[in-house]
């Protein structure tokens, strides 16, 4: 919000009279050859107006105008476009902007909000699906239900491409993984009344189905965003979903601070930072690098195999630096490997003591 109220200004401040055009603007208003009118007021007292007053008013209105304009544009221009839900326990909810980009990845229920928590889903649609299928995967969930619903919620010139492109991509990943689960849609019929509705076949049936478990008219179903929908369907709980993303998040804080793994993968990343510094001051000041050589080795001396030996000159002291980076990176992305097994650990172990997986 804050980079939208710089640009505001910024705008505002193109449009906004030099002060040259304010002064002729002003010698105008008092007078110099602007044209007045008169007008009484019940008491009888004339009081002189300036047109050209009216004109710069409205010129000025004018211009908060534009910039309510240019500021509902940027703030809402990229609106929500479309949804992809998918069901196989965990109930994930994807939504899509108007270029077909994944905007964000939300667990709607208890199950989906530990599968997603702390992960990040960059990429196509595509992409974006088969990760949580592979995620599902995972955690055991395709040993208890086979079926994946899948449900897109789009207008009707790309909800059968969508589905398609969908539908493949799992498909491909399936029989790579050599998982038998059928893919259940939106049939043919439901898209069919779902158009005739002015809605996507995945809005039409997830309104029958609130119709029967509800007992409403599935006209009222209808005229709900159909996120709101999936979520009433889904049993959406937002204060019982908010308590779990803080337990598992307290259960990561609290293992983070005991856990080897993640504390060397720390260690790591502060020794690749002081490499860089010893580097940049090996040639700038050669005094400041000794002294810094000096504190690294004295922090990591229970690292024998990354030390720096002093006693090099600064080319083979740059040579030897940028081995040990490269040391260092490699091991880091060793121990985020350990972390990341980790994490999967704890969520295992979080969804079987507290669901039924």
């Amino acid at each position: 919000m804050k980079s939208v109220e710089k640009l505001l200004k910024k705008e505002a401040k193109k449009l906004a009279p030099s002060s040259n055009l304010k002064s002729k603007v002003e010698n105008r208003i008092n007078g110099e050859g602007s044209p007045v009118y008169v007008e009484r007021h019940s008491g009888g007292e004339a009081v002189l107006k300036n047109s050209n007053k009216l004109l710069i008013i409205s010129a000025i209105l004018g211009v908060a105008l534009i910039l309510v304009i240019m500021f509902s544009f940027m703030a809402f221009g990229k609106k929500t476009y479309s949804y992809i839900t998918l069901d196989v326990n965990p109930s994930i909810s994807i939504v899509l902007n108007s270029n077909g980009e994944v905007e964000s990845v939300e667990g709607i229920n208890k199950e989906g909000v530990v599968i997603t928590y702390g992960e990040s889903y960059i990429g196509t649609k595509e992409e974006v699906v088969v990760k949580l299928v592979d995620e599902i995967k995972k955690y055991g969930y395709f040993s208890t239900n086979n079926e994946i619903r899948l449900y897109v919620d789009a207008n009707k010139e790309i909800e059968e491409e969508y589905y398609n492109s969908l539908v493949k991509a799992i498909t491909d990943y399936l029989t790579q993984n050599s998982i038998n689960a059928p893919i259940r849609t939106a049939n043919s019929e439901s898209i069919q009344k779902g158009k005739e509705k002015g809605v996507s076949g995945a809005k039409y049936e997830l309104a029958n189905e609130y119709a029967n478990k509800f007992g409403k008219p599935v006209d009222d179903a209808l005229k709900m965003p159909y996120d709101e929908l999936y979520k009433k369907v889904s049993n959406y709980n937002e204060n019982e979903l908010e308590i779990i993303k803080q337990d598992i998040s307290k259960m990561f804080n609290e293992d983070f601070n005991k856990n080897e793994y993640k504390m060397q993968k720390e260690a790591y990343e502060n020794m690749k930072d002081e490499l860089e510094k010893i580097e940049e001051e090996l040639f700038k000041n050669e005094h400041t690098a000794m002294r810094l050589i000096n504190e690294y080795n004295h922090k990591y001396h229970m690292h024998k195999d990354l030390l720096i030996d002093a006693n090099r000159n600064k080319e083979e002291l740059k040579i030897e630096i940028e081995n040990l980076k490269r040391k260092v990176e490699r091991l880091e992305e060793e121990y985020e490997g350990y972390e990341n097994l980790r994490e999967e650990e704890l969520k295992r172990h979080f969804l079987d003591d507290n669901f039924d997986a």
